[in-house]
């Protein structure tokens, strides 16, 4: 009978320490919130992060939860853990709600930092400096050929005659015009200045067009240097060799000599344009 009674209490015993025991097993607790980051207090004591979850192992037992989080209201609510796992979805007002992303690990403690120096007064912007230019001057470009281009250090500013105040200082003037060759002086300007600028024409090429039967036996004759060739051409006074060549633009003669035939004629040349000169009995300039 001692025996059994033994056994008894030995078996009670066990039974309450295995009761003890499933009564320590740990409960599984989610914590979701609708922001990043938010604090998590257990019976007022930091457990962690909601990034946006927090999932925690608590003993069973009645809890006071708290989500917080700056800039919204505080989500508070008491709960009894069990056996059963518990999820809380905690919805925090206020503020702008942020969309969850990827966990984010708890931002690290600040350290304690050495006292700061007292703000300075709000920063004063400098007015900008005024500067004063210079007084400009009088340049007046003139030239030989009206509507020539005007450049000042390589920009183009119009035709001549060119009026403008320029400021003091270095300039590089270049005047430009068709059939011409371009002007360019380089000048330090610290008056009012006037330029008068030649631009020398540029040679223009011709042609010689003879009749068909004088352009043969011209040209055969020249072939043999034959002084006392029956077609001799003078251009300016000038016996040629070639009907082809270079003339400067303006006023010239030329001449055929066929036998005791002699024919004179004039033509005018302007710059940059090529001229075909046709001789029969008289001159045509195309």
């Amino acid at each position: 009978m001692k025996l059994n009674k033994k056994i008894i209490l030995a078996s009670l015993f066990a039974l309450a320490f295995a009761s003890y025991t499933f009564a320590q097993v740990k409960v599984s607790l989610t914590i979701q919130a609708n922001v990043q980051n938010a604090q998590v207090y257990i019976d007022d004591n930091l457990a962690g992060y909601a990034s946006p979850n927090l999932s925690l192992l608590i003993f069973p037992g009645t809890y006071t939860i708290r989500v917080v989080k700056n800039g919204y209201q505080e989500y508070r609510t008491t709960i009894t853990a069990a056996a059963t796992p518990i999820t809380l979805f905690a919805t925090l007002s206020g503020g702008t709600p942020q969309t969850p992303s990827t966990p984010s690990t708890p931002p690290a403690p600040s350290t304690p930092s050495s006292p700061s120096t007292p703000p300075s007064s709000p920063p004063y912007t400098l007015p900008l400096p005024i500067t004063i230019p210079e007084p400009g001057f009088q340049l007046s470009i003139d030239a030989n050929i009206d509507g020539a281009r005007v450049y000042i250090d390589n920009v183009y500013v119009g035709i001549t005659p060119y009026r403008v105040t320029q400021y003091r200082g270095g300039h590089v003037i270049r005047i430009s015009a068709p059939g011409y060759a371009d002007y360019v002086e380089s000048l330090y300007l610290y008056r009012s200045t006037v330029l008068n600028a030649y631009l020398s024409p540029l040679p223009v090429s011709y042609e010689i067009r003879l009749p068909d039967n004088l352009q043969l036996e011209w040209r055969t004759n020249n072939k043999y240097h034959d002084k006392f060739q029956a077609v001799q051409l003078y251009l300016d006074n000038k016996r040629l060799d070639s009907l082809r060549g270079e003339l400067l633009p303006g006023l010239h003669t030329i001449a055929i000599d066929y036998y005791n035939l002699h024919l004179e004629d004039s033509f005018d040349i302007k710059p940059g344009q090529p001229v075909i000169l046709q001789l029969g009995l008289g001159v045509k300039v195309y």
